[in-house]
C-alpha cells in the first residue's frame, strides 16, 4: 500500500506538567534523531505507551513539522494540537454514526483513501464485485473514472452506499464503534446494514434496484428547501397535497418539499412573496413525494426477496424519529421511500438519550451542519466529519480521530497501522515521572478497620457495600503510596500508579487478610488490575448476609513479610474456629490451616539449628499429608457425613460443568472460555493484527455466519468460543474444491488437510467418483425400489475386509448404534465396554465417561444425555492391562467390547499387544468384539486396522472413505451377528426360513442410489490399486511428520505431531488455536477438530508449502510472544553440535544431561501415584484454579547484595536433595517418575 500522507502522533500523561515534559523530551529527541521516519515514531508512540488522562494529539506530514508543533506546544500549550483532559472515572464517549443522504456526492470522493488505505480499498472492491450484476458501469469507474456518472440516481445511490459502508468498516476496524446509527434517506440503508438488519449483498441489491426504479420514473419533479417552520409549510402545501409533500424535516426552520414542478413553482412563489427564503436542490427526481408511488409495488417485491433481522445496534428510524424496536421488513422500506425523513425528530431523540458525539459517515458533513441546527442551547456536542470535498481525505479523517482520542475513545492503534510497514523504535523518550517518593513503611501501616456483621444486627446505613469496600481499598493504596486517597484513580491499573510489585504484593496481602478472600497474581495483573475491579470482585464474592461498617482508621503494626504469612494463616485458623464447623470437611480444613500456620512458623525460625528446623518441617509435612488423605476420603464419601451416592451425584454435576479440553474424545462442542484472559501488550498487538488480517481476508464467511446465526443452529460457529479470539470464530464457507485444494466464498485458495473430516482419500472430486455419481443421477434416483448396486458394494466390502455380511445406514453414528444393538440381540446381555478417549459418534449410549479412576461406571459426558443411556456402559483405560482384568470380571454381563483401534484423538497410542490379548479374552469369554473403523477403515490398509494389527473383530463399522463424499454408514461382521438384521440366510424353493432372532432396523435413505454408486467406485479403485495405495500415502505422511517434528525439536517448541497412516494430529499443551488461524491465514485449511489427513491428491509441492506455512506460523507466534524464545537456537548448542531427538514412549519423562558437549538421556523407573497425587492430578485436569488448590506460598525478604551464582547453587542443592521437587506425573496420570539430579 502507498503510505498515508499524514500521520497522527499522540502523547499522554497523568498531569499537565508531565505532558509538557514529555513533549519537551520528544522535541529534544527529534533534534538528534532526524533519520527516524515519522511513521515509525507515531507507531511506537501510539502503540507502545499507556494512554493516560491528559492527552495531546498532533497531525503532521514530516518529522520537521512534528518538531515545530511540539516546540510551539512547549511555548504555548493551549494553542497547538488537539488537547483533552479526561475525568478520573471517564468512560469512552457514546458515538452516534450519522450516514449522509443523496446530494452530498462529488466526483473523486474518497479517492485518496482508496489509494492509500487497504481496508477502505478492499471494502470498495468487494462492493464493486457485488454490484456488477446491477450496474452497467462498474462502481470503481463511477467513483474514480473520468466521466461524471453521479448525477444519475441509478449510480448515485449505490455509490453513496458503498462509500459510506467502506468508511464505517474503516472506523470500526480502528475501534471506533457506534452506540447508535442513523441515516438520512438513502443513508438509512447503510445504517441498517451496519446494524445487521441485512447483509452487504442484500443491502447493495436493495439500493441498486431502488435506484434503478427511481431512475426509470419521469423527471418531472423538483425538491426545494424552505427556511420556515413546519406549520407554515404544511399550510402552504394543503392545496397541492396530491402533488407535493414534505420530503424532510431537517431543522426547526428547514423543511424540504418535493413534488410536481409546476406545483412547486407556485408554492415557492407564494413563499417569496412572504419574504421566506427558499433554495432549489440539485436532484434528478422528486424523492419522498407522490411522484415516487409508481415504483413502490415493484420495490416492495424486490424487498421481499431480502432476509431482514432485528438491528444489533440501535437504529434510528427516519419514518418515526425513534429507535426501531421491530424488524424493519419490506413494508417498512416501502413506507420509508415515500414518507417524510424525520431527521429533526430523530436528532431530538438522540439528544434526549444523552448523545453528544456525532461522527458523520459520508462524503461531506451535511448532517453535522443540520444537526447543529437541531441542537438545544444547553447541549455541547461534538460534530466530526469523515470526508470533505476540501481539504484532503486524511486531513479530515485524522482530525476527527484525534478529537475522539482526546475525548477518551479507545482506539485500536495496532490495526490502525497494521497494513503499513512499521518498525518499533526502542529509543523513544520514556515517561517523565514526577519523582514523588513512595516509601514502604516497615513499622506502621494504615488500614481502615471495619467489622463484619450480619444483617440481623444494627448497623450504620451506608450507600452501598461496594462503596465501603472501594473506600477501604482506596485508603490502603493511598497509605502505601504515601499520597492522598483522592489522588487514587479507581479506574487506573495498579502498575500504572507508580506501585512496584512489592507494594502491590503488600496491598493485596492486606486486602486478603481483611476480607478473608484470596487472589492469584494472574487475577491482579489481568482481571482485577484496578481498585474499582477489585472492589466489584470482593463485593461479588462476599456472602450476601455480610455487611461492612466503617470505623475510625487504626495503625496496626506492619511486620515483616514472613511474619505476615504466619499471621495470615493463624488468623485464618482462628476465624474458621469461630464458625464452629459442623461438617467433616470444615473440620479438616480448619486443621489444615492450623498445620500450614505451624509449618510456616517452623520455616521462619531461621535462628534455630538446621536439624531442628528440618525435623519441624518433616513433622508438619507428614501432618499435611494425613490431612490431604482425609480430604480425599471425604470427597470420595468414605468418611462420615457423605456417602457413595453423594459423591456420584457431585461427580455428575461436575461432569456437566467441565469445559471441553484438548484431551476430550469429542470434536469441539462447547464454549471454551467465558472471560477474556489477560495478554501482554506484545501478544495483544499480535492478536489484533492477526484478527484484522484474517477478517479482511474472509469477510463473506464471517458475514454469512452472522447473517444466518438467528435461524441456523450450528455448533461449528461457536465451538471453542473464547472472548480473546471471538472475532476469528466462524467457519470458512466453501465455494468449490478440486484435488487437494478448496476455495472459499471470498475467492481464497487453501491446501485442504481436513479432507472432508477424513472422507476424501482420493482428494476432492476425483473423476472416477464424479462420473459414477453423475451417471447414477441421470439413470435412477428413486427410493423404495432396491438399487442393484447394494449387493455389489456389500460383496466388495466383504472381499476387502474378510467380513461375512454387510448392512448399510446413513452415518457412522447410526452404524455404531446398530452394531451395539446387534451385539445385544445376539448375546442377550446389556453391558458395553468402551474406552476413554475413543470417539464413536453422537449416539447417547456412547457419550459417557468414567465416574472416577476407581469406578468405571459411566456417567453422561455432556448435558442432555440421560444417565440411563450410559448406565450399562463401563469406561476403561485403553491399552491398560488392568482393563483386561475388569473385562474378565464382568465377562458374563458384557454384550460387547467397543474399540476404536487407533483413537483419532490419540493416534500415537497403537497398542497392538493389548488388542491381541483383548481378542483372546473376548473369544474365550464369548464376548463380541466391535471395531469402530470410521477413520482407520480402508485408510491404513485395504483391510483396515484388522488387517494392519492382525486382529479379527466380530463386527466392524465403516463410513467416511467408503462413501466417496456421500453420507453412508456400514456395519459388517460375522453372520452370527448380522443375521439379527434379516434373520439370516434362506433359499427359495425349499423349507428354509429366517431362523435368527432379529432386532429393529430401518432408514429411509439407507442404500441411497448415489451413495451406492460412489461407494462402488471407491471400493473398485481401492481394490485395483491394492496395498500400494496406502503404503505410499503412509510413507509420505511419515516424511511430513518427521520433518516438522525435527523442526519443533530444533526450535524448542513444545509441539509434536502424532500420526497413524495418513491421519496426523498436532499434540501440544494448553491452547494453540492461533497456530491454526495462522495456517488458515496462509492458505492451509484445517477444521476446528484439528485432525488432519493427507490424500493421494496432495502433491510434493503441497507438502512443502504446508511445512513452510507451519514454520512461518511458529516464527510469527514466537515473535508475538505466544511461544517462548528458543533458549538454545541451532548453532548455539555445546561444541556447535545440534541436539538429536531420541524416541521415548509417550508420557515417559527423560533427563537430558550435557557433559563435554555430549548429550545423554537418562530414563528413570516408573512408579504408581499415591492417592493424594491422584487427586492433585485430577485437579489439574479441571483447570488452572484446581492445580493451585494446594499451593502454599512462602515469601522471604533478603537484605544486602545478591550473589546470583550462590543463589542458583543453593536452589539446585535443594532440588537435588528433595525427590518431590523433581517429580513429574505422566500426561495420562497413570504413573510418576523422578528426574535424576
Amino acid at each position: 500500500s502507498l503510505e498515508r500522507p499524514k500521520h497522527l502522533f499522540t502523547l499522554s500523561a497523568k498531569n499537565d506538567s508531565a505532558l509538557q515534559a514529555l513533549a519537551q523530551r520528544y522535541d529534544t529527541y527529534l533534534q538528534s534523531n532526524s533519520e527516524d521516519t515519522l511513521a515509525n515514531i507515531c507507531f511506537t508512540a501510539n502503540t507502545g505507551r499507556t494512554h493516560f488522562n491528559h492527552r495531546l494529539a498532533i497531525l503532521a506530514d514530516s518529522t520537521i513539522q512534528l518538531r515545530e508543533q511540539l516546540s510551539a506546544f512547549n511555548k504555548s500549550p493551549r494553542s497547538i494540537g488537539f488537547r483533552g483532559v479526561l475525568k478520573s472515572n471517564h468512560k469512552p464517549p457514546k458515538i452516534a454514526f450519522l450516514f449522509t443522504g443523496q446530494g452530498s456526492q462529488y466526483v473523486g470522493m474518497g479517492r485518496e483513501l482508496y489509494e492509500t488505505q487497504p481496508i477502505f480499498r478492499q471494502t470498495l472492491e468487494r462492493c464493486d464485485d457485488i454490484l456488477r450484476p446491477y450496474l452497467e458501469t462498474p462502481l470503481l469507474k463511477v467513483l474514480y473514472g473520468n466521466d461524471n456518472y453521479l448525477d444519475n440516481t441509478a449510480y448515485t445511490q449505490p455509490a453513496l452506499f458503498a462509500l459510506e459502508y467502506a468508511l464505517a468498516e474503516l472506523w470500526q476496524s480502528w475501534g471506533i464503534k457506534p452506540a447508535v446509527v442513523m441515516g438520512h434517506s438513502i443513508g438509512e440503508y447503510v445504517a441498517a446494514c451496519v446494524a445487521g438488519v441485512f447483509s452487504l449483498e442484500d443491502g447493495l441489491k436493495l439500493v441498486a434496484e431502488r435506484a434503478n426504479l427511481m431512475q426509470s420514473l419521469p423527471q418531472t419533479g423538483e425538491m426545494v428547501a424552505v427556511f420556515a417552520k413546519e406549520a407554515q409549510v404544511t399550510a402552504a402545501l394543503e392545496p397541492y397535497s396530491q402533488l407535493v409533500s414534505i420530503a424532510a424535516l431537517n431543522e426547526p426552520n428547514n423543511v424540504v418539499i418535493s413534488g410536481e414542478s409546476e406545483a412547486i413553482f407556485n408554492i415557492v412563489t407564494a413563499f417569496e412573496k412572504k419574504s421566506l427564503e427558499t433554495r432549489k436542490l440539485q436532484v434528478s427526481h422528486a424523492f419522498h413525494s407522490p411522484l415516487m408511488e409508481p415504483m413502490l409495488d415493484a420495490f416492495e417485491q424486490v424487498a421481499r426477496e431480502v432476509s431482514f433481522q432485528k438491528p444489533r445496534i440501535p437504529l434510528m428510524s427516519n419514518v418515526t424519529g425513534q429507535i426501531l424496536e421491530k424488524v424493519p421488513d419490506a413494508q417498512y422500506w416501502r413506507t420509508h421511500t415515500r414518507s417524510t425523513v424525520n431527521f429533526l425528530t430523530g436528532m431530538k431523540t438522540l439528544f434526549e438519550q444523552g448523545y453528544e458525539c456525532f461522527l458523520e459517515i459520508g462524503p461531506k458533513p451535511v448532517l453535522s451542519n443540520l444537526g447543529q441546527g437541531c441542537q438545544p442551547s444547553i447541549t455541547s456536542a461534538n460534530w466530526l466529519a469523515s470526508l470533505k470535498q476540501k481539504p484532503a481525505d486524511w486531513q479530515v479523517l485524522l482530525s476527527s480521530l484525534a478529537t475522539l482520542y482526546v475525548q477518551g475513545a479507545e482506539i485500536n492503534w495496532s490495526v490502525y497501522d497494521n497494513d503499513y510497514p512499521r518498525s518499533r523504535l526502542p529509543s523513544l523518550p520514556t515517561y517523565p515521572f514526577q519523582r514523588q517518593h513512595y516509601w514502604i513503611n516497615q513499622e506502621e501501616s494504615v488500614m481502615p478497620k471495619q467489622t463484619f456483621e450480619t444483617n440481623t444486627q444494627t448497623h450504620k446505613e451506608i450507600p452501598s457495600r461496594k462503596d465501603t469496600i472501594l473506600s477501604t481499598v482506596r485508603h490502603l493504596l493511598a497509605e502505601l503510596l504515601q499520597i492522598a486517597p483522592a489522588e487514587i484513580d479507581i479506574t487506573m491499573p495498579l502498575v500504572e500508579m507508580g506501585a512496584d510489585s512489592l507494594v502491590i504484593a503488600q496491598a493485596i496481602r492486606q486486602i486478603e487478610n481483611h476480607f478473608g478472600l484470596t487472589f492469584t497474581i494472574r487475577q491482579i495483573f489481568e482481571e482485577l488490575n484496578t481498585p474499582e475491579a477489585l472492589a466489584t470482585y470482593i463485593d461479588q464474592q462476599l456472602p450476601e448476609e455480610v455487611a461492612l461498617t466503617d470505623s475510625a482508621p487504626a495503625q496496626p503494626p506492619l511486620t515483616h513479610i514472613v511474619a505476615d504469612s504466619n499471621n495470615l494463616l493463624s488468623s485464618g485458623a482462628q476465624e474458621l474456629a469461630k464458625t464452629a464447623p459442623d461438617t467433616v470437611l470444615e473440620r479438616i480444613l480448619t486443621q489444615q490451616i492450623q498445620a500450614m500456620s505451624q509449618q510456616t512458623q517452623a520455616v521462619s525460625q531461621q535462628t534455630q539449628a538446621v536439624s531442628q528446623q528440618t525435623q519441624a518441617v518433616s513433622q508438619q509435612t507428614q501432618a499435611m499429608s494425613q490431612l490431604m488423605s482425609q480430604q480425599l476420603d471425604v470427597l470420595r464419601g468414605t468418611q462420615e457425613g457423605t456417602g457413595k451416592e453423594q459423591w456420584k451425584k457431585s461427580r455428575q454435576i461436575e461432569s456437566r460443568k467441565k469445559v471441553e479440553t484438548q484431551n476430550s474424545p469429542l470434536p469441539p462442542w462447547r464454549v471454551a472460555e467465558i472471560r477474556a484472559k489477560g495478554l501482554t501488550r506484545q501478544q495483544q498487538h499480535h492478536l489484533e493484527a492477526l484478527i484484522a488480517r484474517y477478517t479482511q481476508k474472509t469477510p463473506k464467511s464471517k458475514q454469512l455466519t452472522q447473517h444466518y446465526r438467528p435461524v441456523l443452529a450450528d455448533s461449528r460457529a461457536s465451538a471453542g468460543f473464547r472472548l480473546s479470539t471471538k472475532e476469528l470464530l466462524y467457519p470458512i464457507v466453501g465455494k468449490r474444491a478440486q484435488g487437494s485444494k478448496t476455495w472459499d466464498v471470498d475467492g481464497n485458495e487453501y491446501i485442504d488437510i481436513t479432507m472432508g473430516f477424513g472422507v476424501n482419500l482420493f482428494g476432492h472430486q476425483p473423476t472416477f467418483i464424479t462420473e459414477a455419481i453423475e451417471k447414477q443421477a441421470k439413470e435412477n434416483l428413486q427410493l423404495g425400489l432396491q438399487t442393484p448396486l447394494a449387493g455389489e458394494v456389500a460383496q466388495l466390502i466383504c472381499e476387502l475386509t474378510g467380513m461375512e455380511r454387510v448392512t448399510f445406514c446413513n452415518s457412522g453414528t447410526e452404524a455404531v448404534m446398530t452394531a451395539l444393538r446387534l451385539a445385544c440381540t445376539a448375546t442377550g446381555r446389556d453391558k458395553i465396554v468402551q474406552f476413554a478417549m475413543s470417539y464413536h459418534g453422537h449416539f447417547d449410549g456412547t457419550l459417557g465417561e468414567a465416574l472416577s479412576s476407581d469406578d468405571p461406571t459411566a456417567i453422561p459426558m455432556a448435558p442432555g444425555v440421560k444417565p440411563n443411556m450410559v448406565a450399562d456402559v463401563l469406561m476403561l483405560d485403553y491399552g491398560n492391562p488392568q482393563s483386561l482384568e475388569t473385562i474378565q470380571a464382568y465377562a458374563d454381563e458384557l454384550a460387547a467390547v467397543l474399540v476404536e483401534p487407533v483413537q483419532s484423538r490419540r493416534p500415537n497410542l497403537q497398542p497392538k499387544d493389548f488388542l491381541v490379548k483383548l481378542r483372546q479374552l473376548t473369544l474365550k469369554e464369548n464376548i463380541p468384539l466391535i471395531f469402530d473403523e470410521m477413520i482407520t477403515g480402508f485408510r491404513i490398509h485395504p483391510g483396515g486396522a484388522q488387517a494392519w494389527f492382525g486382529v479379527e473383530a466380530d463386527i466392524a463399522t465403516y463410513g467416511k472413505i467408503v462413501g466417496g463424499g456421500m453420507p453412508i454408514g456400514v456395519v459388517a461382521g460375522k453372520a452370527a451377528y448380522l443375521d439379527g438384521i434379516d434373520g439370516g440366510f434362506w433359499n427359495y424353493g425349499d423349507a428354509s426360513y429366517p431362523q435368527a432372532d432379529t432386532t429393529f432396523f430401518a432408514g429411509t435413505f439407507c442404500k441411497h442410489p448415489l451413495a451406492m454408486a460412489a461407494s462402488l467406485a471407491v471400493l473398485t479403485e481401492i481394490k485395483k490399486q491394492g496395498r500400494t495405495l496406502q503404503e505410499q500415502l503412509n510413507q509420505r505422511t511419515t516424511r511430513l511428520v518427521d520433518t516438522l517434528n525435527s523442526y519443533f525439536e530444533a526450535e524448542n517448541v513444545s509441539i509434536r505431531i502424532w500420526h497413524f497412516g495418513s491421519l496426523f494430529r498436532f499434540s501440544y499443551s494448553g491452547n494453540l488455536d492461533l497456530l491454526f488461524y495462522h495456517l488458515l491465514d496462509k492458505g492451509v485449511y484445517i477444521w476446528e477438530g484439528r485432525n488432519a489427513f493427507l490424500s493421494t491428491a496432495h502433491t510434493d509441492e503441497d507438502i512443502e508449502y504446508l511445512i513452510k506455512a507451519v514454520k512461518e506460523s511458529i516464527a510469527e507466534l514466537r515473535q508475538g510472544g505466544f511461544i517462548p524464545p528458543n533458549p538454545t537456537p541451532t548453532g548455539n548448542k555445546p561444541n556447535g553440535k545440534k541436539y538429536h531427538s531420541q524416541s521415548t514412549s509417550a508420557g515417559s519423562p527423560t533427563t537430558l544431561n550435557v557433559s563435554n558437549g555430549t548429550l545423554s538421556v537418562t530414563q528413570t523407573p516408573k512408579m504408581p501415584l499415591t492417592e493424594a497425587q491422584k487427586q492433585l492430578w485430577f485437579l489439574t485436569q479441571i483447570g488452572d484454579e484446581g492445580s493451585l488448590a494446594y499451593n502454599v506460598h512462602l515469601h522471604l525478604q533478603l537484605r544486602g547484595n545478591l550473589n546470583l551464582a550462590a543463589m542458583r547453587q543453593a536452589v539446585q542443592q535443594v532440588i537435588n536433595r528433595h525427590d518431590a521437587l523433581r517429580t513429574v506425573i505422566s500426561r495420562e496420570g497413570d504413573f510418576q517418575q523422578f528426574l535424576s539430579p
